[in-house]
């Protein structure tokens, strides 16, 4: 749909993450722009319309599935991944020079893009992560601005999209997290619909973490502490021997 939509990019667009300002010589602005011309939300019969000349490609996916009751939210979920490409470049930084704040703070915020449920007012509600024309709109203009708080909020990494593929549990088990001292962020890992959480927190704090979630989960349900502490090593390299 991008493709057609900014033919002046079609030869650089492949994949979502191309979708990048530095890989289109295009500031943030612009990439809002390109996510906004997307509709928020499209049915099968809308797809094919838009996209005949690849019929036979998107019918051997929409084999894979049921169609969505509600459409594919399109907009939120592309959101959801270019941002995602530009964190996961950060991430890597973070860890060459031992930036744990941000690695935290990137890993909450790709968190709240795969977010069903959020805290408001001590309960947790079903959360809303579309973005419709005027939140999109409002991103642009934050960006324009020459208030540095507004600038910072609307850079396109700190936007969490929204993938939604988490369970109430599972943003009830982050967000206890995210309230215990020294917790620097905490996320879904693996590839949703279940699965656990990983939480970075400060040696001195690990074992309050899981109290709480004791406390304030597992207890509660009759359930067993599932709760592991692990420190991280090096990674794969290659080895003289």
């Amino acid at each position: 749909m991008l493709r057609k939509n900014f033919p002046e990019y079609a030869g650089k667009l492949e994949r979502l993450r191309d979708i990048n300002p530095e890989r289109l010589g295009v500031d943030e602005s612009q990439i809002y722009r390109m996510i906004k011309s997307l509709p928020a939300s499209v049915s099968r019969a809308d797809i094919l319309e838009f996209l005949p000349e690849r019929e036979q490609k998107i019918r051997r996916v929409f084999r894979s599935h049921d169609e969505p009751e509600q459409g594919y939210q399109i907009r939120q979920i592309c959101l959801y991944g270019i941002a995602e490409c530009i964190r996961a470049e950060m991430v890597s930084q973070c860890l060459r020079t031992g930036d744990m704040k941000t690695f935290g703070e990137l890993m909450s915020i790709s968190h709240d893009g795969d977010r069903v449920t959020k805290v408001v007012g001590g309960k947790h509600i079903p959360t809303d992560n579309s973005y419709p024309d005027a939140r999109i709109d409002a991103l642009i203009s934050d960006l324009k601005s020459a208030d540095p708080r507004r600038v910072s909020q609307a850079r396109l990494w700190r936007q969490s999209g929204g993938y939604n593929v988490s369970l109430p549990e599972i943003d009830m088990l982050v967000d206890i997290a995210l309230t215990t001292p020294g917790v620097l962020g905490a996320g879904l890992v693996g590839a949703g619909m279940g699965g656990s959480i990983v939480t970075v927190v400060e040696d001195k704090h690990a074992r309050q973490l899981i109290e709480n979630m004791a406390e304030q989960y597992y207890r509660p349900r009759n359930l067993q502490v599932e709760a592991e502490i692990i420190t991280p090593v090096g990674g794969l390299c290659t080895m003289d021997v």
